[in-house]
């Protein structure tokens, strides 16, 4: 799965090939792209995930793909039609680029069970999809499970739990306020964790961020905002303690308020759930009544409309005086840690200055070799202030502390960490070489003790999605649907990147 393990450790122990004394000879191995699939791959926002040297990625435009390690296409599935509201947002692809998508998109990482050969995937219409990884024929389809027409796997927010696939659903709908220029009621969609048997697709459970009865219709002092509250989506990966079956997850914030203006119960939070039931054990509030959606300002000089989800993963580890703790890091820019089993606050540590509705932590951090991995974008200056530098940060597991860190002025390091071995894997998808240069993207691999820098490969292109380390290989995607708001087109892909001679 997208963090290797149901832990959510982002670490690979088992790779041998890539360490800090090989790592410096990593370069391009190929590029599988338009000419390899026959068709426009498009941007690759997912993280590709890997099982005997077999790679499967979705793609932004509407494909799956199982890939071989000499990037050769295995098969490729089309997953079913938008619904006609999101088709008129994605078709052409996410955000308005001109290559169009042929099917509903997949922005989340597919999950790989241990017990049966099968791929499951989710995409941004809903719908989750189980195929055989040898021929990539459906043995089970579940349509639009959340039943919102903006509502959908929108993120790497799948994992297993033994023969249990647990999915985190968000939206686009905190697109709204635009959305409501043409009409559209915001906002309705309801945050949901929802449980479902690997091998058949029945639903187990399902938890709503928003609980049965809370929306309703606003008063008019609230308008633009009809429908409320709503938001609290999940599209961080969710973690999981097979010692106590315990599903932890964060959440997002509210798209829209209560009617006193508030927020919700469980937005800007980290939730615990019996993993048999889906009842709620414990949860923790960071931010109480944070309500934005594009449109509103960010930052906001009057102290309101925050955007402060935790996206990172509550990841498992121990503490030698308190035992078990989760740990994880908001687009505050505040890392928590919290005791396992109530959730109650052991330490919380601001570590960056919130930047935008981009800044703070983000998702797929890491922990391993006795250190916390985050990572995102740390504002310079002033609140207000658009100045800012991407940071990567070794933390002690409490928090408190930073081991060491790596910065890159104005690059918007929001994809995923991985590990492996002792050295740690980022991408920084916005470098400028001097003032005025176009920027360029680069791949990091930096040692995971202290932080220096082993090798850097400069790529074409703005890539967002997260690396992945397999045998002596790292896979990574390309193309950014993002900016094809600025009148960039890419036709994206995925890169694998090696040894010589491996």
């Amino acid at each position: 799965m997208a963090l290797h393990d149901a832990r959510g450790s982002g670490y690979n122990d088992g790779e041998t090939l890539l360490r800090p004394s090989t790592v410096g000879a990593l370069k391009v191995k190929w590029r599988f792209d338009a000419a390899d699939a026959g068709h426009e791959v498009g941007p690759i926002h997912a993280s590709p995930v890997v099982l005997d040297d077999r790679v499967y990625v979705g793609s932004n435009l509407g494909r799956f793909y199982a890939i071989d390690r000499d990037g050769h296409m295995l098969w490729t599935y089309l997953p079913l039609q938008p619904n006609p509201l999101l088709a008129s947002l994605v078709v052409p692809s996410p955000i308005g680029s001109p290559i169009e998508a042929v099917a509903t998109p997949i922005v989340g990482a597919a999950v790989l069970p241990r017990h049966k050969p099968y791929v499951l995937f989710g995409d941004m219409d809903g719908n989750l999809y189980a195929l055989h990884r040898k021929t990539g024929a459906p043995v089970w389809i579940r349509p639009n499970v959340d039943g919102h027409d903006l509502g959908g796997v929108i993120g790497n927010s799948m994992m297993l739990a033994g023969d249990t696939l647990i999915v985190g659903f968000s939206s686009i709908e905190n697109y709204g306020l635009i959305l409501a220029q043409q009409g559209y009621s915001c906002c309705t969609f309801r945050g949901m964790v929802a449980a479902f048997d690997v091998a058949t697709g029945a639903e187990k459970w399902r938890f709503r961020t928003i609980p049965d009865g809370e929306q309703q219709v606003l008063p008019a002092s609230l308008a633009p905002f009809t429908h409320g509250p709503s938001g609290a989506d999940v599209w961080g990966q969710p973690t999981y303690d097979e010692t106590t079956d315990t599903v932890y997850f964060g959440t997002g914030q509210n798209f829209s308020p209560r009617p006193d203006g508030g927020g919700s119960d469980y937005s800007d939070s980290i939730v615990a759930l019996d993993a048999q039931t889906g009842e709620l054990r414990w949860s923790y509030q960071a931010t109480a009544d944070d309500v934005w959606v594009e449109g509103l300002p960010n930052p906001d000089p009057e102290d309101r409309y925050y955007d402060l989800d935790f996206g990172d993963s509550p990841k498992l580890y121990k503490l030698p005086w308190i035992g078990k703790v989760v740990g994880a890091g908001d687009k505050a820019g505040a890392y928590h840690v919290l005791d396992a089993e109530t959730g109650e606050l052991v330490l919380r540590t601001q570590h960056l200055a919130t930047a935008s509705a981009l800044g703070g932590f983000q998702n797929l951090g890491a922990t391993a070799h006795g250190l916390v991995y985050q990572h995102g974008l740390d504002r310079v200056g002033p609140v207000g202030s658009t100045a800012f530098k991407g940071k990567v940060l070794a933390l002690t597991p409490d928090g408190g502390d930073v081991a060491w860190s790596v910065s890159r002025p104005g690059s918007e390091i929001v994809g995923g960490l991985a590990v492996a071995h002792d050295v740690l894997y980022f991408q920084s998808p916005r470098e400028e070489k001097a003032p005025g240069d176009p920027p360029v993207w680069a791949l990091y691999a930096v040692h995971a003790k202290t932080g220096a820098v082993l090798k850097r490969v400069e790529l074409p292109g703005r890539a967002v999605s997260s690396p992945v380390v397999s045998r002596g290989r790292v896979y990574i995607g390309d193309g950014n649907s993002a900016v094809a708001m600025l009148g960039v087109v890419e036709n994206g892909g995925l890169l694998c990147l090696g040894l010589p001679g491996d």
